[in-house]
């Protein structure tokens, strides 16, 4: 009588192990999935935070680029302006502080220079605001200058010590621009170096 459960109690015992062998890989095997879809959605991420921080830093480069070439243009039309109160080789200035206009430097272009500092880098911030300060200090000159010839009492030594003055502050700030596009150029050149290094 034993024996003849022990055919059907071996398939019992067989079909159990089976069952539970069965299981045992299919839990590990899912384990596995799970384990390889987590590093699956881990690299994407990865992959997706660093293509947005490269458009980020692209997006941050043009508007630096954007902000350089508008301060270019500004830094050009002022020192156009500062030019023309310095001396020259061959003689003095162009302009005469006799016909010194009210209004000598355009107020778009010096609004413009202070435009987007937040993009300036910390080598061309202070640059620009030095720059900025000699032109405010021009203008405290040009209205010296304006109330000096409304007085009409103009004494010739103190014009003659204030164009001096005017120019040497004109040369100044002309120094100042080309130290400011020093930094840009060394700045933007610095730019393309580490972006075709990528």
């Amino acid at each position: 009588m034993a024996w003849e459960w022990a055919g059907p109690l071996a398939t019992l015992a067989g079909g159990i192990a089976g069952m539970a062998g069965t299981w045992l890989v299919s839990r590990t095997q899912g384990k596995i999935a799970i384990e390889q879809g987590k590093i699956s959605i881990d690299t994407a991420k990865v992959t997706a935070d660093t293509t947005l921080k490269l458009a980020r830093e692209e997006r941050h480069q043009k508007r630096i680029d954007s902000v350089y070439q508008q301060l270019g243009k500004s830094l050009s039309a002022v020192e156009c302006h500062l030019c023309r109160l310095t001396y020259s080789e061959t003689g003095g200035p162009e302009q005469s502080l006799d016909d010194l206009p009210d209004e000598y430097f355009p107020a778009p272009v010096v609004a413009a220079l202070s435009r987007d500092t937040l993009y300036q880098s910390d080598a061309l911030a202070p640059l620009v605001s030095e720059l900025e300060n000699d032109l405010r200090m021009l203008d405290g000159h040009f209205s010296a200058v304006h109330r000096l010839r409304r007085s009409l009492a103009t004494d010739p030594e103190l014009m003659n010590s204030l164009a001096g003055t005017i120019a040497d502050r004109a040369a100044h700030a002309i120094d100042v621009i080309g130290r400011a596009r020093k930094s840009m150029r060394d700045e933007l050149r610095g730019a393309e170096a580490s972006e075709t290094g990528r």
